[in-house]
């Protein structure tokens, strides 16, 4: 009897040891703060840019407040972005989210641990913060029209 009480204790300490160790790989990264924009590692196939060329121009640039109360972008000077008490929901990875424009996209969102939409109100404004444990990275979301078809159009890393 106390074989089986030991080893039942002995089985709980390991579960309770293994999914702590695995809580803390998988929690991402807190994302309030000042960014400016970092690499970008992806550009939707319809534009005519390169990743190099985006990531040239705009790497080191542009300042992105994330708070609580407020989301903005301020790229030389002009602000790009001013959106006041925004919501932010968490949301499912979806693996398809760029409705067949998926080229180089799925490996990256593979990466990401959590999705997190920005609402006002209960209108989505375009822009999704990805984050996995040690970085945070920002999406341009447009919608492109016709069936409701919302595309991934760029992401930057935030540094």
């Amino acid at each position: 009897m106390k074989k089986k009480c030991f080893l039942f204790a002995l089985i709980i300490i390991i579960g309770f040891s293994i999914s702590s160790c695995s809580n803390q790989e998988s929690t991402p990264i807190e994302f309030f703060g000042e960014f400016s924009y970092g690499e970008c590692v992806y550009i939707n196939p319809l534009s005519s840019a390169t990743l190099d060329y985006m990531t040239e121009k705009n790497e080191g640039l542009g300042l992105i407040e994330i708070e609580a109360e407020l989301f903005q972008i301020t790229f030389q000077d002009e602000e790009l972005s001013h959106l006041q008490t925004p919501i932010y929901t968490e949301t499912e990875i979806d693996l398809y989210i760029n409705n067949g424009f998926n080229i180089n996209i799925q490996s990256f969102l593979s990466t990401v641990i959590k999705r997190t939409d920005i609402y006002i109100g209960d209108e989505y404004q375009g822009y999704s913060l990805f984050t996995n444990t040690d970085t945070i990275y920002l999406a341009q979301i447009k919608y492109l029209g016709e069936n409701n078809d919302w595309a991934v159009w760029s992401i930057y890393q935030l540094q």
